[in-house]
């Protein structure tokens, strides 16, 4: 297992604490990769503890929460300021992102991303912005509860992780999800929640893979289960929750995700507000 990055000084692992650090990370990893995830009820509490298990190896995240804030819920934060009263200059970034014990940085979007598309703000040119702030980020983990804000989103080809259930109606809005959102040529990739039965969770991603292969030329990728959230405070649970995640985690770092340049300064945020 990839231990955490040390940094400089006492704090949260792959949290910068100087200059010179900051500037050597810069040089090493001059992109910020984005995974997109999508799908049931679930979806922002895979998102949530997904970015937490990333902290853990290492990676420097920022969640940004589309929508009610599902994420922010669970990890037990509450939104104060969203990215649109950042880009209306009404807070700082520091205000708009919060930060939680293991160093993930988490954002809330509470529109469709209208507005952005509207404006002609590309992906690219929106996280490259948050490539350096308020602490450096190589990885940017997009939550959507809303899947028509998916395409306002993403202009480009994107990895989209969905998170289905078991039962058929989820089964059957995760389908929807890809079909609504395959105008451009994602990547998609499936993990069933709740299910701790290895058969039957194959069988879920089954059932959806065949469905989109005949109608929409789209084989997703199986990507195991991971416990729901019910089951984060359940008796003999701990351990393999924490392992679900780790190993999701792992698989999802050795993906070829979407690169995009990181901004050079700071300062770059201020673009927002334009």
């Amino acid at each position: 297992m990839q231990q955490p990055r040390a940094s400089s000084k006492t704090g949260a692992p792959g949290v910068v604490r100087d200059q010179a650090d900051g500037l050597r990370r810069l040089l090493t990893r001059p992109n910020v990769r984005a995974l997109l995830v999508l799908g049931n009820e679930e979806s922002g509490w895979v998102a949530a503890m997904l970015a937490e298990a990333l902290v853990m190896r290492g990676e420097r995240v920022l969640l940004i929460d589309q929508g009610q804030g599902e994420c922010h819920q669970h990890l037990g934060l509450e939104p104060t300021h969203s990215l649109e009263a950042l880009s209306g200059g009404q807070c700082n970034a520091a205000e708009a992102i919060t930060m939680t014990a293991s160093g993930l940085q988490v954002a809330l979007v509470r529109s469709d991303f209208s507005e952005m598309k509207e404006r002609g703000v590309t992906t690219k040119e929106f996280l490259g912005k948050f490539g350096l702030a308020p602490a450096p980020v190589d990885f940017v983990l997009v939550h959507f509860s809303n899947p028509a804000a998916v395409a306002r989103f993403m202009d480009s080809e994107a990895e989209i992780l969905l998170t289905t259930g078991v039962d058929s109606a989820s089964i059957q809005t995760t389908y929807l999800n890809i079909k609504r959102t395959c105008a451009r040529p994602h990547r998609y990739r499936v993990v069933v929640v709740g299910d701790r039965k290895p058969a039957n969770a194959a069988s879920v991603h089954e059932r959806i893979a065949s469905t989109a292969l005949r109608f929409l030329g789209i084989a997703p990728d199986f990507e195991g289960e991971v416990p729901a959230a019910e089951s984060r405070s359940a008796i003999g649970i701990a351990s393999t929750f924490a392992a679900a995640f780790e190993q999701l985690a792992s698989r999802v770092m050795a993906w070829r995700l979407p690169e995009f340049p990181v901004l050079q300064n700071e300062s770059d945020l201020l673009s927002l507000q334009n």
